[in-house]
């Protein structure tokens, strides 16, 4: 325990530590955050997923259908199956990525429709459950709530901050001084993004490498043991987070 709030001590833990090393007592709630990660990568079955279970955590791995199996470095119908299995969430990117809000602002809904519809069903088709949220790809859910929640969805959190390069330089992306925002802004929930580790993998804004992802866990579980924090699974925060409460139910 004193590991770790070492570790959030050194990456900008703020009031996460004491001088001492002693967690702070703030008498709140915990925020409730949830691990997100886009698009699919290959790596996410076989880097992510075991470092998140390291730390009893779960992940929401939102997929675009179309590659599944099919472009290289993203991952196949059976490791897909096995995250289900192991307990993380599957969840709709797309069929192939596209901006659903600019698809609809042209006029062009059938085929916001299509993406959203047939990646559900396609989820369904290889694992015996269709998904239950969907993930806008480029954060844009302007417009096409709506034909989630007439999918069966939930649409996931928008504006997500995605953590990668410059987590550990003190950028914005700063998961402490992200951490340390949510609290004085009083939010009960968030989801957090990240597309991948490695930054040979083409992931947007990857983590460096494992061991940086590590590290970047390890101050989450520093959070998690000042009591500021606790990482949950995404369902537990989706109705919360979702685009149509507009931050009313995270107040």
């Amino acid at each position: 325990m004193v590991a770790t709030m070492v570790a959030a001590a050194a990456f900008g833990g703020g009031s996460a530590v004491c001088a001492d090393g002693s967690a702070t007592v703030s008498g709140k709630e915990p925020i409730k955050i949830a691990l997100t990660f886009d698009d699919g990568f290959a790596h996410h079955h076989s880097i992510v997923a075991p470092l998140l279970e390291k730390y009893g955590y779960k992940g929401a791995f939102s997929i675009n259908t179309d590659t599944i199996g099919v472009r290289e470095g993203r991952l196949t119908w059976d490791e897909v199956r096995e995250l289900k299995a192991r307990g993380h969430d599957i969840f709709s990117h797309g069929c192939t990525h596209p901006n659903l809000a600019k698809l609809i602002k042209e006029g062009n809904r059938e085929e916001a429709r299509h993406q959203i519809f047939d990646s559900c069903a396609k989820i369904k088709e290889e694992t015996g459950e269709a998904a239950k949220v969907f993930c806008f790809p480029f954060n844009a859910e302007r417009h096409a709530t709506g034909l989630v929640r007439e999918a069966g969805m939930i649409p996931m959190q928008a504006r997500r901050v995605n953590f990668g390069d410059g987590t550990w330089e003190g950028g914005k992306a700063d998961v402490n001084a992200h951490i340390d925002r949510l609290i004085a802004e009083g939010r009960k929930a968030d989801a957090l993004m990240i597309h991948g580790v490695g930054r040979e993998t083409g992931a947007h804004r990857p983590f460096k490498d494992a061991a940086h992802f590590e590290r970047f866990l390890q101050s989450l579980k520093a959070r998690e043991d000042a009591g500021d924090i606790k990482v949950v699974p995404y369902m537990e925060i989706a109705e919360m987070v979702a685009p149509e409460s507009k931050g009313k139910q995270n107040k």
